[in-house]
């Protein structure tokens, strides 16, 4: 029974892993869809005036992120939704049916899970530095741009 709930857990988690997934997605996809595929991560550019007889500025893009940060980001995603849903499926099979792992395919899933937790922790740091580059970007530094 305590393997039943650990089972029942774990399922619950992948599930969780499979929402949080498409969570993360889904904006990434079409953040790089509306700017016309190019990728905002390490993104630079500069406030400018229009002209010199009005204040108003515009923000001008000097160097676009590369494409390659946002397409690894989105692989990992669509890869760890596909490997969430398919580890949840399988162990609600094996709690509803009452098979059980052999000790190759425990270790097995173990080595894929700690790579899928890695390649995961890795797009969310190339994320965080990336987007903290294009904020402070648009923001001169964390401060809003002067007027």
């Amino acid at each position: 029974m305590a393997l039943d709930n650990l089972i029942f857990a774990q399922c619950i988690l992948y599930f969780l892993s499979f929402v949080f997934g498409f969570i993360a997605v889904v904006p990434l996809s079409e953040n790089t869809e509306d700017f016309g595929g190019k990728c905002l991560l390490f993104t630079r550019g500069m406030w400018q005036n229009e002209n010199i007889t009005v204040s108003k500025q515009r923000f001008i893009v000097e160097e676009w992120g590369p494409e390659s940060s946002c397409s690894f980001i989105t692989f990992v995603g669509i890869a760890s939704l596909i490997l969430s849903a398919v580890q949840a499926w399988r162990l609600l099979f094996f709690l509803c049916k009452g098979h059980d792992d052999s000790i190759f395919n425990a270790f097995l899933n173990l080595l894929i899970s700690s790579l899928a937790v890695f390649t995961v922790f890795l797009s969310s740091t190339i994320v965080s530095v990336g987007f903290n580059m294009w904020c402070d970007s648009i923001t001169e530094g964390g401060t809003m741009p002067s007027r």
